[in-house]
């Protein structure tokens, strides 16, 4: 009997931190970011996007990009380990690499495209 209560308290650990490590883990969206490239601006107000915003282009070339919304979106950095970590949209800066996935894959098709951000995962 005490050798079965020491193997409880043991499984509800390890099941408990696997539980942690898979909460962390999943600030993360599973499916691919709609778009991954570098903040050319912030705050920019567009149509349907007000800020705190930023715009982000994959390409510097691209004339277009995606002004994105971000108010009510998960802003997250990547730790050295690869964990995320919540951040505040201060620490977002023009020039910084980011992922950016859109709410429900809902993008306005303009020039700069539309969209607001669920997660905005912070590269640099």
């Amino acid at each position: 009997m005490l050798v079965h209560d020491w193997k409880i308290p043991g499984v509800l650990f390890v099941a408990l931190g696997l539980g942690v490590f898979a909460c962390g883990s999943s600030l993360i969206p599973e499916r691919d970011p709609t778009i991954e490239g570098s903040i050319v601006a912030l705050d920019v107000q567009w149509g349907s996007v007000q800020p705190p915003s930023i715009h982000v282009k994959a390409d510097p070339s691209d004339p277009c990009g995606i002004y994105l919304g971000i108010g009510d979106g998960r802003l997250l950095r990547e730790r050295p380990d690869g964990a995320p970590t919540i951040i505040e949209a201060s620490d977002l800066q023009v020039g910084a690499r980011v992922k950016v996935w859109a709410r429900g894959n809902v993008i306005l098709e303009s020039c700069p495209e539309q969209a607001s951000a669920a997660t905005v995962l912070l590269l640099d």
